[in-house]
């Protein structure tokens, strides 16, 4: 089926993340300096964001792991768990290591929100460029019930 050969544009997906994962990393750590982290804290603040943007690795697997029909899906479940590493790194920086709030916080939330920004902007355009190849491709994935050789199809349960 052709459907199978129209995949999704990884390589773009990866080369924008790396550099939006680096954007975020260095702005999270200025964020967090700014705020007041002394060195441990910027080290610790470091180590949660590299995590966090490790997940972006994710995505990159191919199939059988990772379809190019569930690759949307696979994006949203990696925002999900990013959000919950990025709790779990504040409260065990806060509560656990006892560091001081603020930096953390500053620290870590801007650089989650900067990767999740870009994970969220850089998914769009690789699912809209894999529809475009599919309508190049003579409209491969296109709903059967919307149009047919003989028109549109009437829904059920509505009139003549």
């Amino acid at each position: 089926m052709a459907q199978s050969t129209l995949s999704i544009p990884r390589m773009m997906y990866g080369v924008t993340m790396a550099v939006s994962c680096a954007a975020a990393i260095g702005a999270g750590l200025f964020m967090a300096d700014r705020a007041g982290a002394n060195t441990d804290a910027l080290g610790a603040i470091g180590i949660a964001l590299a995590v966090l943007a490790s997940v972006c690795i994710v995505p990159m697997l191919g199939p059988p792991l990772v379809s190019g029909e569930s690759w949307g899906m696979v994006v949203l479940g990696c925002g999900a768990m990013r959000t919950m590493l990025a709790l779990g790194a504040m409260l065990v920086l806060i509560e656990i290591q006892g560091l001081e709030r603020r930096p953390v916080v500053m620290g870590i939330l801007t650089g989650a929100m900067m990767i999740m920004i870009a994970e969220a902007v850089v998914a769009v355009r690789a699912l809209a460029a894999r529809d475009r190849m599919r309508v190049v491709a003579g409209g491969v994935g296109t709903n059967p019930k919307q149009t047919t050789s003989a028109g549109p199809t009437a829904s059920s349960g509505s009139a003549p």
